[in-house]
């Protein structure tokens, strides 16, 4: 095993910088039981070449190391990946970025609220992408010009208009129209990031058991800059640092969720670590919710799979407990049974297409994300439930990531905050600042999972809770089960 190591650490000497060589080495490292594989310093530059992503898939026991100054450069659909793994270390440091430019930014003028719409000039300050069309349909997120911070209220819409025109040499302009919040009040003046809609995580971790990250950083993201999918979870990040690039004038670091957890059986830890400057949510923890569709018979139902077919409500064994929401706003708890045995897959192909259809009419009637169906059917222990058709969400709450830690972490400038949508999670000795809050709020939409046993202890939130939209800095339905709040420093006045 020695010998093989060796061999694997003086071949690294020969590709520095070569991302097909590297690949290579590492899934030959992986296939042989090597225990780590040390990278040597360098850029490896995967958006020119490929592959476009770092791939480590089956692996057990292993270490990829940082050998000294690492940087990988994906493309927006590229990244690190880490499939169907179990006690895999990542250790830097290495950095991680995005190239091509994946948004563009400049300074608002001409600002008009019309309505719904907000309409407004950007003078961009960076030229524009080449791939200029996957901004129709993006995000803006707007920014204090002296401060570069975030502005509450920003916008997370649609476009309706979009419109470039050179101005000549780099410079362009863009007319753009926005779905905008409700209290949107944007000076004229202020910067602002168009982001696109296309993209992948930076780092995404599938399937997988304890995993350990430190010392990594981001400096952009087309997507999640971390999302961690099913699995049985119980992954460590330390020092896992999201934000801009020193001595960039770039705005953001991820134009979405910075750290994204569902459907792990254990919930992730987070310590010692900086996330900020994205276009979505810094920290989400929960898994998709399926839905009630048929009774069959007493023990018997049919459900929906939301979250793709793959990992989520699939997993259930015998044993596990199911927990039913109604279909509200609110996502009152309703009953709760237990699975006789695995979930049996429907494949018939005219129950499918009822189901998708059936899926498509409750969208449209409760406003939900679209998503399309994988039906299952859920065998109960007696003596069953007496739900009906159509009736509730299906929890499997073995699988929204119970017992995350965020601590002592510093976290800030984000179009959402901290949405805490599981059970058992522990916030402590955190700093949250330019953010709507940390929101253990239901939400139907999403079809995301309820909040219970939360732990706040010993946080500061400044500049939180500051729209119309978000109005408190920490948000929970007063019925939130076993809900601890010790200690919190919150500074409502300072808002912007």
């Amino acid at each position: 095993m020695l010998s093989a190591l060796i061999s694997f650490l003086l071949l690294g000497s020969c590709f520095c910088a070569d991302p097909a060589a590297l690949q290579r080495a590492v899934s030959a490292a992986v296939s042989s039981g090597a225990r780590s594989f040390t990278i040597p310093p360098g850029l490896y530059n995967f958006s020119s070449t490929s592959p476009s992503t770092l791939l480590i898939n089956g692996a057990n026991n292993f270490a990829l190391i940082s050998g000294g100054d690492v940087e990988f450069l994906f493309p927006p659909t590229g990244g690190l990946r880490v499939i169907s793994s179990t006690d895999v270390a990542l250790t830097g440091p290495i950095v991680i970025d995005t190239s091509p430019p994946f948004t563009t930014q400049g300074t608002l003028s001409h600002g008009v609220r019309d309505g719904k719409w907000f309409n407004f000039t950007l003078d961009l300050e960076n030229g524009f992408p080449s791939d200029s069309v996957y901004f129709t349909g993006s995000r803006a997120l707007f920014y204090n010009a002296s401060t570069r911070h975030m502005l509450p209220g920003q916008v997370l819409a649609v476009t309706q208009a979009f419109s470039i025109v050179p101005l000549g040499g780099s410079n362009w302009r863009v007319s753009v129209s926005f779905h905008a919040n409700p209290t949107l009040t944007i000076p004229n003046g202020a910067l602002c990031a168009l982001a696109p809609t296309y993209g992948g995580p930076a780092v995404q971790i599938t399937n997988s058991t304890r995993l350990s990250a430190s010392d990594i950083t981001s400096y952009g993201a087309s997507g999640f800059t971390l999302l961690e999918y099913g699995g049985e979870g119980n992954h460590t990040y330390t020092r896992l640092n999201v934000t801009r690039r020193p001595g960039s004038s770039r705005l953001m670091a991820s134009t979405a969720d910075v750290f994204h957890s569902t459907a792990v059986a254990k919930g992730p830890t987070l310590e010692g670590s900086e996330l900020s400057y994205a276009g979505d949510d810094l920290f989400a923890v929960h898994c998709e919710l399926g839905v009630l569709w048929q009774r069959l018979n007493d023990t018997s139902y049919y459900i929906w799979d939301t979250g793709g077919g793959e990992f989520g409500l699939p997993q259930g064994s015998a044993g596990d407990a199911l927990n039913f929401y109604a279909i509200s706003a609110n996502m009152t708890r309703l009953r709760s049974g237990v699975l006789s045995r695995v979930l049996e897959s429907v494949r018939n192909s005219t129950i499918v297409a009822e189901a998708q259809s059936a899926a498509e009419k409750l969208q449209r009637d409760f406003f939900l994300r679209k998503f399309n169906v994988t039906v299952f059917i859920a065998h109960l222990e007696p003596p069953g439930l007496d739900l009906g058709d159509l009736s509730a969400l299906v929890e499997l709450p073995s699988r929204c990531g119970a017992g995350a830690v965020v601590s002592n972490s510093y976290l800030h400038d984000t179009n959402g905050g901290m949405r805490i949508k599981g059970s058992r999670t522990t916030v402590v000795n955190t700093t949250l600042e330019y953010a709507y809050g940390i929101r253990m709020l239901p939400e139907l939409y999403w079809t995301q999972s309820v909040s219970s046993d939360v732990l706040l202890e010993n946080n500061t939130l400044r500049w939180c809770g500051c729209t119309t939209l978000a109005p408190h800095a920490i948000e929970y339905n007063p019925d939130i089960v076993g809900l601890k709040l010790v200690n919190n420093t919150v500074y409502p006045s300072q808002c912007i």
